[in-house]
């Protein structure tokens, strides 16, 4: 009889631990007060966009948070990534025609690059001029989880993000999701 109640309190113990290890907030999940509601940061559809900062191509640095209150297209690409160099011209002239009203920012995989320069010589090369982050050191990668390139978040002028897409990006798409938002 003794051994049952031992079997049973070791069980129970087991299970709440389970419950609570799964159950618990997570320790990188922050909590943003937007009004009366509570939005959460990640990299789902419907949470705070994380904030990261990263150099741009001139070496100044640029802040996710600092394009707040304009809806933002971040991509995440590389320059030896065909779908990538696919989708470069959407955004070049989404860029040149929406760039006052939405923020662009093109975060290149340098990590995966051979060199900054080489990322530079390329969008020269091409005519490229939307704005472009070096993330020399993955950690914005790592930040949105980024297993595929290109990969873009749509987010709102909240910071909220709307549509995730991997894969290169159709004029239309472009259009359809700022035009929702």
């Amino acid at each position: 009889m003794r051994g049952k109640t031992t079997i049973a309190a070791i069980t129970a113990l087991f299970v709440v631990a389970v419950l609570w290890f799964v159950l618990r907030p997570s320790s990188d999940v922050k909590t943003i007060q937007e009004g009366r509601s509570a939005v959460e940061t990640g990299v789902e559809v419907g949470k705070v966009a994380p904030d990261f900062t990263a150099s741009g191509l001139d070496g100044t640095l640029i802040n996710l948070s600092d394009m707040r209150g304009k809806p933002v297209l971040l991509n995440f690409w590389a320059t030896w990534c065909p779908p990538c160099r696919e989708e470069m011209p959407v955004i070049q002239r989404y860029f040149e025609e929406a760039g006052s009203v939405v923020h662009i920012l093109a975060v290149n995989l340098t990590t995966n690059e051979s060199s900054p320069k080489e990322v530079e010589e390329f969008l020269r090369r091409e005519g490229y001029s939307f704005p472009v982050a070096l993330d020399v050191d993955g950690s914005a990668a790592k930040l949105y989880m980024i297993r595929f390139i290109p990969t873009s978040f749509f987010i709102d002028e909240d910071g909220i993000i709307r549509q995730i897409h991997i894969g290169p990006l159709s004029r239309e798409m472009v259009e359809k999701v700022f035009g929702e938002m």
